[in-house]
Protein backbone atom coordinates (compact mmCIF):
# COMPACT_ATOMS: atom_id res chain seq x y z
CA UNK A 1 0.00 0.00 0.00
CA UNK A 2 2.95 2.31 0.56
CA UNK A 3 3.67 2.28 -3.18
CA UNK A 4 0.13 3.39 -3.98
CA UNK A 5 0.43 6.15 -1.37
CA UNK A 6 3.68 7.40 -2.91
CA UNK A 7 2.16 7.20 -6.38
CA UNK A 8 -0.91 9.22 -5.38
CA UNK A 9 1.29 11.81 -3.67
CA UNK A 10 3.38 12.20 -6.84
CA UNK A 11 0.18 12.68 -8.82
CA UNK A 12 -0.81 15.42 -6.38
CA UNK A 13 -3.77 13.43 -5.07
CA UNK A 14 -2.86 12.42 -1.52
CA UNK A 15 -6.48 12.91 -0.48
CA UNK A 16 -7.27 9.55 -2.11
CA UNK A 17 -4.70 7.45 -0.24
CA UNK A 18 -7.21 6.43 2.42
CA UNK A 19 -9.81 5.50 -0.19
CA UNK A 20 -7.35 3.20 -1.96
CA UNK A 21 -6.22 1.75 1.39
CA UNK A 22 -9.79 1.19 2.63
CA UNK A 23 -10.59 -0.68 -0.57
CA UNK A 24 -7.37 -2.75 -0.64
CA UNK A 25 -6.31 -1.32 -4.00
CA UNK A 26 -2.69 -1.85 -4.89
CA UNK A 27 -0.75 -2.10 -8.14
CA UNK A 28 -1.75 -5.75 -8.59
CA UNK A 29 -5.38 -4.76 -9.20
CA UNK A 30 -4.93 -1.22 -10.47
CA UNK A 31 -5.22 -2.42 -14.07
CA UNK A 32 -8.70 -3.80 -13.34
CA UNK A 33 -10.15 -0.47 -12.19
CA UNK A 34 -12.70 1.38 -14.26
CA UNK A 35 -14.00 4.91 -14.14
CA UNK A 36 -17.05 3.55 -12.33
CA UNK A 37 -14.86 1.80 -9.75
CA UNK A 38 -13.02 5.03 -8.99
CA UNK A 39 -16.29 6.87 -8.62
CA UNK A 40 -17.67 4.11 -6.39
CA UNK A 41 -14.76 4.44 -3.95
CA UNK A 42 -15.42 8.15 -3.68
CA UNK A 43 -13.29 9.81 -6.35
CA UNK A 44 -16.04 12.11 -7.56
CA UNK A 45 -13.92 14.52 -9.56
CA UNK A 46 -14.12 13.55 -13.23
CA UNK A 47 -10.80 15.29 -13.83
CA UNK A 48 -9.08 13.25 -11.15
CA UNK A 49 -10.56 10.01 -12.45
CA UNK A 50 -9.33 10.88 -15.96
CA UNK A 51 -5.85 11.55 -14.58
CA UNK A 52 -5.82 8.21 -12.77
CA UNK A 53 -7.15 6.05 -15.59
CA UNK A 54 -4.06 6.10 -17.85
CA UNK A 55 -2.21 4.37 -15.03
CA UNK A 56 -4.71 1.53 -14.70
CA UNK A 57 -2.97 -0.45 -17.45
CA UNK A 58 0.48 -0.04 -15.89
CA UNK A 59 2.40 -2.25 -13.59
CA UNK A 60 4.47 -0.62 -10.84
CA UNK A 61 7.59 -0.21 -12.99
CA UNK A 62 5.63 1.33 -15.86
CA UNK A 63 3.71 3.62 -13.52
CA UNK A 64 6.93 4.93 -12.01
CA UNK A 65 8.40 5.53 -15.46
CA UNK A 66 5.26 7.36 -16.57
CA UNK A 67 5.31 9.48 -13.42
CA UNK A 68 8.90 10.47 -14.16
CA UNK A 69 7.82 11.87 -17.51
CA UNK A 70 5.24 14.04 -15.74
CA UNK A 71 7.71 15.46 -13.23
Amino acid sequence: MQQIAEWLEKLGMPEYIQRFTDNDIDFTILSDLTDQDLEKIGITSLGHRRKLLPFHTCDLKEAKALLNTLA
